[in-house]
């Protein structure tokens, strides 16, 4: 029981590894290619219009969320986009009454005539209340942000899995072989259980704590650090160890088959992200403090 555990604390302690590495990553190639800021800058053009989209975005309170390298950017805060449309967009309404705002979104040219419609439709649900029109701003921008936030995750965890197989594949992070490495390496098992501890003791990293990149190499040196038979091998043996079997390729179709099954639940376990394998973690970590080692069963007890 006791063996079983440490098992599965040192395979969930592989699966956090491997899903902030792949967090890491992805990370990194959102900064590089900007996906994110374009695909907030495409859900505002696509709510405000051509018009009111460079309006908002020429708005001092939004060019102050500019990076310094001039990328746009990737989250605007709700009161943030309430100001700005009250003040760019709209033209300092808030300063008058909902009369005189309803006035100025009537004299919008035809071009807006989307924002024009959604704008409308607030200032009618808000009954006269200039507070209670701006409070049906941020819900309509934020219903907007949810929507985006969704798609978003929904990508990301396609990206991660991805990620995740293509390093499972390179470095041959094997889960069968790996849960068969540490149900028979009484080391190898204690290694892993007491790196799973430390990372259970010191939480669950931040992503704005270290640049992505940086995260990234720290965490593939932990994950090298474990003392897994790691990566691929032609085969040849040095000084009699074993891991250079362990590391070469299948050398028949069940082994193919199992070391592609192994492999895919590696990437699948991956994209369920670190956050969930945390938790996870968390839980192993709390049952196996209640379980001592070396206790034994009723029925051991009774044949003693």
């Amino acid at each position: 029981m006791f063996a079983m555990l440490d098992v599965l604390l040192g395979v969930t302690f592989i699966y956090l590894l491997m899903s902030l590495i792949c967090s890491a990553g992805v990370e990194a190639i959102e900064i590089i290619i900007k996906k994110r800021a374009k695909a907030l800058q495409d859900t505002l053009y696509g709510l405000l219009g051509d018009q009111g989209a460079q309006q908002f975005y020429s708005h001092a309170l939004i060019q102050a969320l500019y990076k310094e390298d001039g990328r746009p950017p990737s989250y605007i805060p709700t009161n943030t986009f309430v100001l700005a449309m009250m003040e760019g967009v709209l033209r300092r309404g808030a300063r008058g009454s909902l009369t005189e705002l309803e006035q100025k979104v009537q004299a919008m040219p035809e071009q807006a005539s989307r924002l024009k419609e959604a704008l409308l439709a607030l200032i009618s649900s808000a009954d006269g209340d200039l507070a209670r029109f701006q409070a049906g701003l941020a819900g309509w921008f934020n219903a907007s942000m949810d929507r985006l936030s969704g798609a978003y995750k929904r990508r990301t965890q396609v990206i991660v899995f991805a990620l995740g197989l293509v390093l499972s594949a390179a470095y041959n992070i094997d889960t069968i072989q790996i849960v068969n490495q540490l149900s028979r390496n009484a080391s190898l098992r204690a290694a892993l259980v007491r790196a799973a501890e430390t990372q259970q003791g010191a939480g669950l990293p931040g992503t704005g704590t270290r640049a992505a990149q940086e995260r990234f190499e720290q965490q593939m040196k932990v994950l090298g650090d474990l003392g897994l038979p790691l990566g691929w091998s032609d085969g040849e043996q040095t000084g009699g160890t074993p891991l250079a079997d362990l590391r070469r390729p299948p050398a028949t179709p069940v082994g193919w088959v199992l070391k592609v099954l192994g492999l895919l639940l590696t990437g699948l376990a991956v994209s369920l992200g670190a956050p969930f394998w945390f938790d996870v973690l968390n839980k192993v970590v709390v049952v196996r403090s209640t379980v001592k080692p070396g206790e034994k069963s009723p029925e051991e007890r009774s044949k003693a």
